[in-house]
């Protein structure tokens, strides 16, 4: 009965020091989404390239130029009328690639972040946008 208890209690010891209870990466996005409403796209992009220091060390110049490439296509879609969802892929707990539909007066655009939680927040890994709706398939 001793050997039962005693393992008992070191499996909900061992199991409660490896259950993570992870954050939902949520705020992050409304975050993001407010910020891409109140501001600008590319204000957006900052904030959650910021979630990723080495993304930013390494890649200052490509940055730049979604950025760049970003405001060309907004400016040509119309006003901005908010986002929905539209596709979320978690592969464990620790990452999820997630698409959010953003509606314009002329058409939609799309975002797909690859977001990942290593120790003690979400990251941001890519973060790809389009405006083809064919490529949703």
């Amino acid at each position: 009965m001793n050997r039962t208890i005693i393992f008992i209690s070191f499996f909900l010891i061992t199991f409660n020091l490896f259950n993570q209870n992870i954050p939902s990466y949520e705020p992050l996005m409304e975050e993001f989404f407010l910020i891409y409403k109140k501001n600008t796209p590319p204000e957006a992009i900052d904030f959650i390239f910021k979630t990723n220091p080495i993304i930013i060390q390494k890649n200052a110049e490509e940055i730049t130029q979604i950025k760049l490439r970003l405001s060309a296509i907004t400016a040509m879609l119309g006003e901005y009328h908010g986002y929905e969802k539209i596709r979320e892929q978690k592969y464990g707990e620790s990452l999820v690639v997630v698409t959010y539909m953003l509606k314009y007066s002329y058409q939609p655009l799309f975002y797909t972040f690859t977001l990942y939680y290593p120790n003690n927040k979400w990251q941001l890994q890519t973060i790809k946008f389009d405006d083809k709706i064919s490529d949703l398939r």
